[in-house]
């Protein structure tokens, strides 16, 4: 009597279904140990029997159910657990709605199980159960509680009824069976039906259900690289050189940051030098101030003692020179009393008092001439006459007089016209100025808003040292829509208060509010701090809008906010909380609104505030602040700016006439004053001309006849000349010696004064002294043109510029001073900022300068050369350890794939193909761009790069050979961790090196040559293709089953669904025996077609039946082996109606 098949290798011995898709109630089935064959019509329940198979050995995310039926191979989408547990058997159409429906068996709450028992005959038996149950709600698969059971023994399913119909009672069977292992996740159960079934891993489970629809697979390429070859563990080393560059790039972080604070630090450097110098100028500045004084005062003491040495020998002289003077004087004196008397002595006393009236009536005779000079000239300018005679003169002035008072009425009545002449010039005047402004703040700020809130902005920009466009007004970003044109006036008249808002982000608000508090701005300046890409936070008057920014004809949907900003999304939801105002057209519909806005700018806030700002145009551009682009307002103030400037023009010719008539009547005023003041007889010119002849007559008679007279007369003038001349030299003489005398004491009390001074000064230092000499030599200084030596009044005026000089260095040393601890605090605070860890302990204050140093030193010193010497052994490591190691993966892949492909060729060596045929595998590489540009990049990075880094050091090339090393390490972890689609198929072309090659079947001869090649099934017949896919699968299947050099798999259940249904006898005999002679047991669901062949290689055969609207049927018999032991050929059920029977 013969034994049973393959003692020691796992098959399935029998099958309980309970509530399994049309098998409705128990089902207890028992499987030959040589195989079985499962047919019955279509639609009858093999394919059902099949999936309750894979529904214990597929693990979920692999099981599709019913693969055989679809094309793809995808499985029924139609079948799920659900569905399976339901007992889903009919679609029907709803009548009432027309839809398509499925029928279930089972509608309720409900329990459903499978238990496959597996027999090695040589005495181990291992059962493993799914026990599932949906309650009466449950609508998806995910709905379905799950138990997972494994047992070392054989198990009743119908037994465990109670533990499970009412919900999965885990507790209570694990009570019942504490030798049994349960589990409500498939994970663990997996990993011990492989070990206890001999499955080698995941990948010989897929195969094993791809095997299920193996009619599918038509690609050599597809089997072998999803199912025989396991996954490349260069995906690991890829995931691991990823992991790993965390590392490097931590360190290359470490180096940047480093290298970042030193370049941040660096310029502090300078800052210091320059403040020191600063300080020390200052120092050294505020002590020439402080001796300047002594310093002067004994230059002035050196001075004044030349000076007085000086005016004692010039006394000396002018004393001898006196008195010669004086001896001159009186003998001149004498020459003249001679003279004098000798005249008086021949008649002559009365000629001096007639030469003294000639000369007053001269006088007369001058002021007379010019009086009528300028009276003529005045009458003129008043075109007017002079009268002929003194009786002329009181109506005459009469007539002045009432002409002065008609002026006077004249200015009376202009007066009011010439204020508004001049008004209108000073307005013109003003808008000129204010267009002006605006326009160049326009064109140097780039922007629509008021010059005023531009300079507050610059400032303060300045102050906080950021740029203005970190700090945008909320017009600058708000933008009406090019349809909505016509509106825009109306808009700015709303959003002006929100337009002239200053825009703060957060991080810097409350530098912002210091800044502001310090100083007065000169305008009204509002600002908002906002956290960029944030809403606007909502407000009660806000929220009961529930305004949406682009609901159509209200103003948020008639602007657009400038979307790069980062305050776009807090200025949209402002717009559309704050500012939800209907744009109407007629003023009518404001009784249905509460808020609404007419083209003519008329507001309505409530139901009922109105409010219309008419203090300029609705239309006047000049005065709009919306807008992201300044062109249109450029244009607006440049045509308004012509206009202004032509009205200034006529207001100043106005005003010019104006002045020209106010003048002339001011002269007229002034002559017509004049004349009246004026007498006949300051202007009697012929008068004063008589008076003198009558005088010269007399003079000429006095003379007539006396020569000796004339002779005296004559002498006198020289003597009297000599008299004074010698009184003037002596007069001056004393006065140059009261001078010099004079000159002196105040010398010499000065001095005194001075030399007491320097007693109580203190001494000036040499440094200092040395200062002022310099200052005092330059030649910038201003001084006396008499000579090279300096006197007291040069030094006073060197004092007061070398004072002055002083005071100006003082400034400008301060301004840089102060400058420099602006850009010292400026850089220690962004330090901070950037760096708050690192200055946790340390102040923006310029005390804390040397601190600052002491950390660049520190950087220099240590940290920066330790984060670059961890960074240069890390990309050492990365390059020659990762890069490597997976470039060599990649290249000895090829080999690898080959030593896996030899077993499956020994595989089909075993069995025919055809008569005198064999079937072989062959690897052929695949030359792809993708993995050469791969490769290549690998070996650029490893290349010399240990030299590179080793000899790095402080050579800038070498580091920077370096730092581009890293960065296309970079570049490629990123790509490898990249999750874009792209990226990710790049990724798996790259290091799967499965698909660097591909796979080609040749049937080679008795000689081993080929005579055919398949790449795949296509192109052949249903046969063909079918034989071709049941080699190859069963090589694979041999290969994944029987590891190890092992002669028979460990477990030999195949299913095939639907199998060898296009063959014709041959090919499935061929099909069937490789299937034999590998090992397996056969398990094949097939159609009622070629049963007669296909018995040879099954023990026995289960016919299913389906009735529709009942549960299947059904049959099983076992064929008989007399030289073979009784499997026990028998079928349980609660339905007693099953048949048992020879079928062939």
């Amino acid at each position: 009597m013969r034994g049973p098949e393959h003692p020691g290798q796992f098959r399935l011995t029998r099958i309980q279904l309970v509530n399994w898709g049309t098998f409705e109630g128990y089902r207890d089935i028992t499987v030959p140990r040589k195989g079985v064959l499962i047919t019955g019509a279509s639609g009858s329940g093999k394919s059902s029997l099949l999936d309750a198979i894979a529904a214990i050995m597929v693990q979920p995310r692999w099981l599709a159910f019913n693969a055989a039926a679809q094309q793809s191979g995808q499985g029924d989408r139609s079948r799920d657990i659900l569905s399976y547990v339901r007992g889903a058997h009919r679609r029907d159409v709803d009548e009432s709605t027309g839809q398509v429906t499925t029928t279930y068996l089972r509608t309720g709450a409900t329990w459903s199980g499978i238990a496959l028992t597996f027999d090695d005959a040589d005495g181990r038996t291992v059962s493993l159960l799914r026990l599932m149950h949906a309650t009466q709600q449950a609508s998806s698969p995910a709905d379905v509680s799950n138990l997972y059971v494994d047992a070392d023994q054989r198990v009743d399913l119908q037994s465990l009824r109670p533990l499970v119909e009412n919900g999965i009672d885990s507790r209570g069977i694990k009570a019942a069976h504490p030798g049994w292992w349960t589990n409500r996740q498939y994970n663990g159960f997996a990993s011990r039906l492989q070990r206890k079934l001999g499955l080698a891993s995941d990948r010989a489970q897929r195969l094993l259900h791809k095997t299920q629809s193996a009619k599918n697979l038509g690609s050599l390429n597809t089997l072998l690289r999803d199912f025989m070859l396991d996954e490349p563990d260069t995906f690991s080393l890829a995931d691991a050189a990823v992991e790993q560059f965390e590392e490097l790039s931590g360190a290359h972080r470490a180096v940047v940051d480093a290298r970042e604070q030193v370049a941040a630090l660096e310029p502090l450097e300078a800052i210091s030098t320059a403040y020191h110098r600063a300080v020390e100028a200052l120092d050294l500045l505020e002590a020439e101030q402080h001796h300047a004084e002594t310093f002067f005062t004994r230059h002035r003491v050196e001075i004044a003692d030349t000076l007085i040495a000086a005016c004692q020998t010039t006394l000396k002289s002018l004393s001898v020179e006196i008195t010669a003077a004086e001896r001159r004087e009186r003998d001149a004196t004498a020459a003249r009393e001679q003279c004098q008397a000798r005249i008086a002595g021949l008649g002559g006393h009365r000629i001096p008092d007639l030469e003294r009236q000639r000369s007053s009536y001269q006088d007369i005779l001058e002021r007379c001439r010019h009086a009528l000079v300028d009276a003529e000239d005045r009458a003129a300018q008043c075109d007017l006459t002079l009268p002929d005679s003194p009786a002329g003169w009181p109506g005459w002035q009469d007539d002045l007089t009432a002409r002065l008072r008609g002026l006077d009425e004249e200015d009376s009545r202009e007066r009011d016209a010439n204020y508004s002449v001049l008004e209108h010039r000073v307005k013109a005047k003003d808008a000129v100025d204010t267009l002006s402004t605006d326009l160049r703040a326009l064109e140097s700020q780039h922007s629509n808003m008021e010059a005023a809130l531009l300079l507050a902005r610059t400032a303060l920009a300045d102050e906080l040292g950021v740029t203005t466009d970190e700090l945008p007004f909320a017009g600058e970003l708000i933008d009406v829509l090019p349809d909505q044109a016509q509106w825009q006036g109306a808009i700015e008249r709303v959003l002006r208060p929100l337009a002239r808002t200053l825009l703060v982000p957060d991080e810097i608000s409350s530098r912002v509010a210091a800044a502001v508090d310090r100083r007065s701005w000169g305008t009204r300046l509002v600002w908002e701090r906002v956290r960029p890409g944030s809403p606007a936070p909502s407000t009660p008057a806000s929220t009961s809008s529930g305004a949406s920014p682009t609901r159509p004809g209200t103003l948020p949907g008639k602007v657009t906010v400038l979307a790069s900003s980062p305050f776009a999304g807090w200025l949209t939801e402002t717009l559309a909380r704050r500012y939800d105002y209907r744009c109407v057209d007629d003023v009518s519909e404001f009784s249905r609104l509460d808020r609404g806005l007419t083209r003519a700018g008329q507001v309505k806030h409530s139901r009922t505030r109105h409010e219309k700002d008419d203090r300029w145009k609705v239309s006047d551009r000049t005065r709009w602040l919306l807008g992201s682009s300044t062109a249109a307002k450029h244009d607006a103030l440049a045509r308004a700016l012509d206009q202004a400037r032509a009205v200034l023009r006529t207001a100043i010719e106005a005003a010019d006439a104006l002045d020209e008539r106010i003048r002339h009547r001011h002269s007229l005023r002034t002559n017509l004053t004049e004349l009246i003041r004026t007498r006949p007889e300051d202007l009697d010119v012929d008068r004063a001309r008589a008076d003198i002849d009558s005088v010269e007559t007399q003079l000429r008679q006095l003379r007539a006849g006396n020569r000796k007279l004339a002779l005296a007369e004559s002498e006198l003038p020289g003597l009297q000349e000599a008299e004074s001349a010698a009184r003037s030299e002596t007069q001056q003489l004393q006065v140059d010696a009261r001078v010099r005398h004079d000159e002196m004491t105040s010398l010499t009390t000065r001095r005194d004064r001075w030399t007491a001074a320097l007693r109580r000064a203190e001494d000036v230092p040499e440094k200092v002294r040395e200062a002022l000499e310099a200052r005092i030599s330059s030649p910038r200084q201003p001084r006396s043109d008499r000579d090279d030596r300096l006197d007291l009044e040069d030094l006073e005026t060197l004092h007061r510029s070398t004072t002055t000089q002083i005071s100006e260095d003082q400034r400008t040393t301060q301004s840089d001073r102060d400058r420099q601890i602006k850009l010292a605090e400026n850089r220690m605070r962004r330090f901070k900022e950037t760096w708050p860890q690192r200055a946790a302990d340390l102040q923006d204050g310029v005390d804390y300068l040397p601190e600052y140093l002491r950390q660049l030193e520190q950087l220099r010193a240590d940290r920066l050369p330790e984060f670059e010497a961890r960074f240069f052994d890390l990309l050492q490591s990365q390059s020659r350890n990762n890069i490597t190691a997976l470039a060599n993966r990649i290249r000895i892949s090829r080999r690898e794939v080959r030593n896996r492909i030899d077993p499956i060729n020994e595989s089909l060596m075993r069995t025919e193909y055809a008569r005198g045929r064999h079937l072989q595998v062959r690897v052929c590489d695949r030359s792809l761009p993708e993995v050469r540009d791969f490769l290549r990049e690998l070996q650029q990075i490893t290349t010399d790069s240990v030299s590179d880094v080793m000899e790095a050091g402080d050579d800038p090339q070498a580091r920077q050979g370096a730092e581009e090393r890293f960065l296309r390490i970079q570049r490629l972890m990123a790509r490898l961790r990249s999750q874009e689609l792209v990226d990710r198929r790049w990724r798996e072309l790259c290091l799967d090196t499965r698909i660097h090659v591909e796979f080609r079947a040749e049937v080679l001869d008795a000689e081993s040559r080929a005579v055919d090649f398949y790449e795949d099934a296509g192109g052949r017949s249903g046969g063909e293709r079918q034989k071709f896919v049941t080699f190859c699968l069963a090589a694979a299947l041999r290969y994944q089953l029987a590891r190890d050099g092992a002669t028979l798999p460990g477990y030999g259940v195949v299913a095939l669904d639907e199998a060898f249904d296009k063959t014709d006898p041959e090919f499935t005999r061929a099909g069937l025996e490789v299937f034999r002679d590998f090992g397996f047991q056969l398990l094949l669901a097939t159609p009622m077609k070629m049963l007669q062949t296909l018995e040879d290689y099954v023990g026995g055969i289960i016919l299913f039946q389906n009735e529709p609207g009942r549960p299947s049927r059904i049959m099983v018999s076992q064929f008989q082996d007399p030289g073979a032991q009784s499997d026990g050929d028998e079928v349980a059920g609660e339905e007693r109606d099953d048949v048992q029977a020879p079928l062939l």
